[in-house]
């Protein structure tokens, strides 16, 4: 068996261990995650879990930023494309849902064709699940009123990181959200 054949079980911190996966399936899996997160591997029918920072067929190469070249005529629809994405978000201003369903169908239309379409959609989806749950937690906190003002900043970042986010895609960058937790990989 080859070593992307070898199968391995994945511990998220702090969540049941997950798969097995082959070391291309685990690659994909974390590649979105913070590099500071400590994933634990487990080759399967083995108990013995490890760092998944220690094994060199695990080292992943990470990229702060993604770059497409705006000089052309592809990389300026790619870009224009991307902030539309980005902007679309601000549709729910206007009509409720409207900013989670049109990045979301841009998004699955178009992930297979480009990989920054793929990655900055998977980021705005975990940003919009990430906020749709923040807004759930400060409702129920506003009954002891610390909640109120966390509603207001929220609205405010909800409003501001798109347009961020879209200011990158019109130098063709990738912008991560900044957010707790991920759910899509």
């Amino acid at each position: 068996m080859s070593s992307d054949e070898q199968k391995w079980w994945l511990a998220p911190p702090g969540m049941k261990p997950e798969g097995p996966w082959t070391i291309s399936e685990i690659r994909s899996r974390v590649e979105s995650s913070p590099a500071e997160t400590d994933w634990q591997v487990c080759m399967e029918g083995s108990v013995e879990w490890q760092p998944l920072t220690d094994l060199p067929a695990f080292q992943l190469e990470r990229t702060p930023s993604i770059s497409v070249p705006a000089v052309s005529m592809e990389g300026t629809e790619l870009n224009n494309y991307l902030i539309f994405m980005h902007l679309s978000q601000l549709g729910s201003l206007v009509v409720p849902m409207v900013g989670f369903v049109i990045p979301l169908v841009m998004w699955l239309v178009r992930k297979d064709e480009n990989d920054l379409i793929d990655l900055q959609g998977r980021e705005i989806i975990n940003w919009l699940i990430f906020e749709l749950i923040a807004v759930v937690v400060c409702l129920v906190l506003s009954f002891v009123i610390i909640g109120i003002p966390m509603l207001i900043v929220l609205g405010v970042l909800g409003i501001v990181f798109p347009i961020i986010g879209a200011v990158k895609a019109s130098k063709g960058e990738f912008y991560r959200y900044p957010m707790m937790f991920r759910v899509i990989g």
